[in-house]
């Protein structure tokens, strides 16, 4: 008896081993269609995000690189460009900078939407989401965020250069972006613990910390962007001193500016971007 007793749990995890094999080969087939057959929603309410953002921001950037130049004051370029934007729609909307900026949030929110569509059909760990969530958006995010930066820089130069952008220049971006990808997504929930408790009683305190984290990073961010954008239009060697007389031309203003920016993007933005997308998900099941 204890002979058979043995040799039915070998036949029975042998069989449960061949039964386990077959469905994964089915799951991925079905993850695979079902990521497929949501793909238009997924990308829809991140193009109807992506809409809704890019044109806060382009004027933002405008404003913040020609006061890097010196053209004119942040104040003055946001009055400048919100005009142009209004009268001259045409003509800014098809411009290879507001382009850029819409493919930047555009793919931005595309990409997550599509991790988390994956995510939640595999019904992944809130660790192996997070982090599989930070990395891909955050790849995807850099290089769209440098090609948009690349657009700006050369068609706001006007004569002053016209060449390539020069790998230097990328190194303060990058930081740069990184810098606040980690204060949108990481940091947040640190700081969140940090919080009085008392204050969920009116808002979430997550939803302040992703307010106040990115906002805040603009700090640090802002005279970095500066930096990349002086070594773009300055190519020559010029001294340290030179270059940090450059980031803080207009390091003030330059980062309440960008302070502002990060609230489209990653408050409105990312509310219409899920609202959106979980609206037209439930539609189409």
């Amino acid at each position: 008896m204890e002979r058979s007793e043995k040799a039915v749990p070998q036949l029975s995890t042998s069989q449960g081993d061949r039964t386990v094999s077959t469905p994964k080969v089915e799951s991925s087939k079905t993850i695979i269609n079902h990521v497929l057959e949501r793909l238009p929603v997924d990308a829809l309410s991140a193009l109807a995000a992506g809409i809704v953002v890019a044109p806060i921001v382009y004027v933002i950037d405008t404003a913040v690189i020609e006061a890097a130049l010196g053209r004119r004051t942040v104040g003055r370029a946001v009055r400048s460009a919100a005009t142009d934007l209004a009268l001259q729609p045409h003509r800014i909307v098809r411009s290879k900078p507001f382009l850029a900026m819409l493919a930047l949030y555009s793919g931005t929110y595309m990409t997550v939407n599509i991790v988390d569509t994956m995510t939640a059909k595999l019904q992944a760990d809130a660790f192996t989401s997070t982090w599989t969530k930070l990395g891909t958006v955050s790849t995807v995010n850099m290089a769209l965020s440098l090609y948009k930066d690349n657009q700006f820089a050369k068609a706001f130069s006007g004569d002053l250069v016209t060449r390539a952008m020069p790998a230097r220049s990328y190194v303060p971006f990058v930081i740069r972006d990184g810098i606040t990808i980690f204060a949108s997504f990481n940091l947040p929930p640190a700081l969140a613990s940090q919080l009085p408790e008392r204050w969920e009683n009116t808002v979430a305190r997550l939803s302040i910390a992703q307010l106040i984290a990115p906002a805040a990073s603009q700090i640090v961010a802002t005279p970095l962007h500066l930096l990349g954008l002086d070594l773009y239009y300055r190519q020559g060697r010029l001294s340290s001193r030179e270059r940090i007389l450059a980031m803080r031309r207009g390091c003030v203003s330059g980062s309440l500016a960008r302070m502002i920016r990060v609230i489209p993007g990653l408050a409105f933005g990312n509310v219409i971007n899920t609202k959106l997308h979980s609206s037209l998900g439930q539609n189409l099941e």
